[in-house]
């Protein structure tokens, strides 16, 4: 089986670029996806470039964090006083009904302007996601894929492969994800057989007859905790976040094949709805 394990957040912070990049270097990760929209996104992407690593990351869609790029977007509802999100998009109860024309135009002016300037730094790996995930709300999926695809981006991020999911979660949810799926499949993008996190993963059986064919994408935040040990905090059940090691660990115990989303083009792979 073929492993992807992506480091999401890059660019965030300082400590936080400086956390995947050892992860890098430590081979607990196979790439990463930068906020555009970050101020210290820039010498993040030049440090990057500089280590070596500067085909293996993709772009994180943020509307949630941090300052707007656009004018109109500061100016929005979706930000405060400051220019800055407030994360009302991934808040907000809406999860199938289209933005008015005015708001859906100021939304994709500002995934726009974070596509060109992940694109002025001459990135190899043409894969995005979102933070919060926000790329897999329905009113904002409809803008995303035909702007990925007039760039030439080849990938995204699938929605959570549910058959590995303890929580049972409402049919909103269930129904939301099935019509990501179904549009992710039309729009001509590729992606993964699953996705999740190291504990997900876990529940994968390598000894199927699928898995030997089957991507997986597996998602962690790298952060240095007070220790100076680099932690998985999307592991929310312990205070400090599992050390990064542990998760390698973990997923290595089945024998994965270490990959990134460029496979994921060369094998042609189709969008597994996984539900």
């Amino acid at each position: 089986m073929c492993v992807i394990v992506n480091a999401d957040d890059f660019g965030m912070t300082p400590a936080i670029t400086q956390a995947i990049l050892a992860a890098f270097e430590n081979g607990y990760i196979s790439q990463t996806t930068a906020m555009m929209n970050m101020p210290n996104v820039g010498d993040a992407m030049k440090e990057a470039a500089g280590r070596g690593v500067i085909n293996k990351i993709g772009l994180h869609i943020n509307l949630t964090t941090g300052p707007a790029l656009t004018r109109e977007m500061r100016e929005s509802r979706f930000c405060n006083c400051s220019g800055d999100f407030e994360k009302r998009i991934a808040e907000e109860k809406r999860m199938m009904l289209p933005y008015g024309r005015k708001e859906r135009e100021v939304i994709k002016g500002e995934i726009r302007a974070q596509i060109e300037r992940f694109l002025s730094f001459n990135p190899v790996l043409l894969h995005a996601d979102g933070h919060h995930h926000i790329h897999m709300r329905l009113p904002v999926a409809s803008i995303v894929f035909p702007l990925l695809k007039e760039y030439g981006f080849k990938t995204i991020r699938r929605t959570y492969s549910r058959r590995y999911q303890f929580a049972v979660k409402s049919a909103m949810y269930y129904v939301r994800d099935e019509i990501f799926m179904r549009h992710l499949i039309r729009s001509g993008l590729k992606t993964t057989s699953f996705f999740g996190s190291a504990d997900d993963f876990s529940l994968v059986d390598e000894h199927s007859e699928s898995a030997e064919t089957e991507m997986y994408e597996i998602m962690v935040h790298p952060r240095y905790n007070d220790r100076g040990i680099i932690v998985d905090t999307r592991d929310y059940r312990r205070n400090l976040g599992c050390p990064l090691d542990v998760v390698h660990s973990k997923i290595m115990r089945k024998n994965a094949r270490w990959v990134d989303y460029s496979e994921v083009i060369g094998n042609n792979l189709d969008a597994h709805t996984g539900t």
